[in-house]
């Protein structure tokens, strides 16, 4: 495979991750939060010494929860940060900032969003469209991120059927094939592959 979309990158993402020995969830909107907040070089630019990258690994390798503590608990704070640096140790630097940067470019990865060009006066604005599978797990999840897995098992015809009854029935959509339309379309197409 030549070229891994961003899209289908962010479906194939590890849960845990092994950044120089320190086990970390995937990149979340929490990390990505206190790594804005805390200026962290690794993803707000800056030089990547040992103590960014021990800063990383030390928010990234708790969730939530354990995270908001660090802020909150000096001694949890001190027993997190001396476990990542005892890990960081085993490996020397170089491998230690190879293994960050491929973290944090992969969680991170992500599709752009419409971007405004201006070009003599007028805007012109690029789009991008999400593929009809985000499409549909976003709207069997309802916004629920604690049901994306089972909206990515949910069998495709099943979610598709589903995503044009929501649409056709608030009025969202008004192309969808009738019964006799979808059965002239079969007809047409079973006697094409005859021939």
């Amino acid at each position: 495979m030549d070229h891994v979309s961003s899209w289908f990158q962010a479906a194939l993402l590890p849960d845990r991750w092994n950044v120089a020995g320190v086990s970390c969830g995937v990149l979340t909107v929490w990390h990505a939060f206190v790594l804005q907040q805390t200026g962290n070089a690794y993803n707000c630019g800056g030089a990547c010494d040992r103590d960014a990258a021990a800063e990383l690994l030390m928010y990234c390798s708790l969730d939530y929860a354990n995270g908001k503590r660090l802020f909150s608990q000096p001694l949890f704070r001190d027993r997190v940060r001396r476990r990542v640096i005892r890990k960081m140790k085993r490996h020397d630097w170089p491998s230690t900032h190879a293994a960050v940067i491929d973290y944090v470019t992969t969680c991170t990865r992500a599709p752009s969003h419409k971007q405004t060009i201006s070009q003599g006066g007028g805007v012109k604005s690029r789009a991008i469209a999400a593929p009809i599978c985000w499409v549909l797990v976003d709207f069997l999840a309802g916004g629920d991120a604690t049901k994306i897995k089972t909206a990515w098992d949910t069998p495709y015809a099943l979610a598709r059927c589903l995503f044009d009854a929501r649409r056709d029935s608030d009025g969202s959509d008004d192309s969808l094939e009738s019964l006799e339309e979808e059965k002239r379309i079969d007809a047409f197409l079973q006697a094409k592959e005859a021939q």
